[in-house]
């Protein structure tokens, strides 16, 4: 049989990157280190092919053109080798695949002929860090590279292969940089397939007719055992309960047996035709690589909350340097709430987008749920529903369920009021230096008012001081018509004239304030 090892990751982008660029940018970067003879973590670029390593299954598209698709590049073979041996004990076989749809996954592929149960464990348990250091036990078993240099293990390697490949997004010049990649230490998922098995026993050597015999032998537990982070014993598989282990049934398989736990997965069929247990691999390798892409999902979401948050609080300590009065009214040194006002302005302006860029991202991967739970994924109805199994062992439901949770929770519950408050402040702001800009000007216009007033009332009094200068110099002339009491009337009545004309320059202004106001 053969033992698949899958490490996921994601590459997050939002609804205005689009990912399939970021898989052709990828890939025509590996094209160009394989030309120059490059490394990709520490491994040679052997190939580089512009499609996914997948059966024929998968050939499925929609009304829009989207499909399982995207490219794969090869690396050079790992051997896990004993010192002094001629042949090694395991090649393993590496290659990285980059799916349009955002579940990339690092693959190690292990055959295995005429091995034993604890060969069979020891390939498995290479996914783990508990499996150690292999640098300190060199002398009895050690892995290298193609180049001859030796690495502690898988672990190493993929964190090689994951640092070099966010440099190659560094590198890229485009808005998806290596800050983007998303992946987890210590997950990954394990997939043991089983075509042919035996048992000794008494008589010797006996092949197995039927896959459910594999759960009556001693060392099968490591392929049923959930592989942890950290030992709980030496041998802590050998105390798994197998009658815990629960079983799943395909349609297209012949006397099969599928059990799956969280992060391994066992398939066996010794009567099915290759190509049928091919199809089934995929699927397993497909439900293993989302863990990856939900991981690229969730750590968009803390990203933009982490945003956000920030932003908020800015917005607060922004907001006590706007005060207003109890009644809206502004309070006393404007300028500061004039800036504050601005800064404001600014925080809800970059808050609205922020918002604007999660919705965008949100209607891009409830594009792509919507496809990976449609039919039109896989080629026919009858395949979905084995896919749909697969699906469900792998724990795909609780794992949208978790996003779609925290998407609902974001977007519902905590922000939307903080938002509103915000706002609601702002408004208040925004009235209060209304008003005082407002009455700024209405000050400023009755100033400029008054000042009108008081040049029109020296001008008054010029041209009276000019007439009483003229009407003085009349009498002292005098006239030869006038008798003494036509001159004195002439005064009273150039007198009563000034009188009534200082009264109306007294009273007019005041009529016009009353009246403005």
């Amino acid at each position: 049989g053969r033992v698949r090892i899958i490490y996921p990751f994601g590459i997050r982008t939002t609804g205005h990157d689009d990912p399939i660029g970021v898989v052709a940018t990828l890939r025509q970067q590996a094209q160009a280190l394989r030309e120059r003879g490059g490394t990709l973590g520490t491994l040679p670029v052997t190939d580089v092919r512009g499609r996914l390593e997948l059966s024929d299954v998968w050939q499925g598209t929609d009304d829009f053109g989207r499909g399982y698709r995207g490219a794969t590049i090869g690396l050079g073979n790992l051997t896990l080798e004993q010192p002094g041996a001629q042949h090694p004990l395991e090649v393993v076989e590496t290659r990285v695949q980059l799916s349009h749809l955002g579940n990339h996954t690092i693959v190690f592929e292990i055959p295995l002929r005429d091995v034993p149960a604890h060969r069979v464990a020891q390939a498995i348990h290479l996914a783990t860090p508990v499996f150690g250091d292999l640098h300190e036990i060199e002398d009895w078993l050690r892995m290298r590279t193609a180049s001859g240099r030796t690495v502690s293990g898988l672990p190493e390697v993929v964190a090689a292969l994951l640092r070099d490949i966010r440099a190659l997004l560094d590198a890229s010049g485009d808005a998806v940089d290596g800050s983007r990649l998303a992946a987890r230490e210590g997950s990954f998922g394990v997939m043991a397939t089983i075509v042919a098995a035996s048992r000794e026993g008494p008589a010797g050597r006996q092949p197995l007719t039927h896959a459910n015999e594999l759960l009556e032998l001693w060392g099968i537990q490591p392929l049923l055992h959930p592989l942890p982070s950290g030992a709980a014993s030496v041998a802590d598989w050998a105390l798994y309960d197998l009658d815990a282990v629960r079983t799943w049934s395909l349609l297209h398989l012949n006397s099969e047996l599928l059990a799956s736990n969280s992060n391994v997965t066992l398939l066996a069929s010794f009567g099915s035709p290759d190509y049928a247990v091919g199809e089934v691999e995929s699927y397993i390798e497909f439900a293993h690589s989302l863990h990856g892409m939900y991981q690229g999902w969730q750590d968009t979401i803390r990203s933009h909350v982490e945003t956000v948050s920030r932003l908020l609080r800015q917005a607060v300590a922004v907001v006590p340097r706007s005060p207003t009065g109890p009644s809206g009214e502004a309070a006393d040194d404007p300028e500061r709430r004039a800036a504050a006002i601005a800064e404001l302005d600014d925080l809800v302006r970059d808050i609205e987008r922020a918002e604007l860029e999660l919705q965008a991202f949100v209607q891009s991967s409830d594009a792509i749920m919507l496809f990976i739970d449609s039919p039109a994924i896989v080629t026919s109805p009858p395949l979905r529903t084995d896919l749909d199994t697969i699906l469900d062992s792998n724990g795909y439901p609780r794992l949208r369920d978790g996003f779609v949770h925290a998407v609902r929770d974001v977007l519902g519950t905590r922000l939307q009021p903080l938002l509103e408050v915000v706002h609601r402040r702002m408004a208040q702001a925004y009235a209060a230096e209304t008003a005082r800009l407002e009455r700024e000007r209405l000050e400023a216009e009755a100033d400029a008012n008054e000042r009108t007033d008081r040049v029109f009332d020296v001008l008054g009094i010029v041209f009276t001081v000019i007439g009483f200068s003229g009407l003085a110099s009349v009498l002292q002339a005098g006239h030869p018509d006038w008798d003494g009491g036509v001159a004195w009337w002439l005064v009273v009545a150039i007198l009563a004239l000034a009188a009534v004309s200082g009264i109306l320059l007294s009273f007019l202004p005041g009529l016009r304030d009353r009246h403005r106001w």
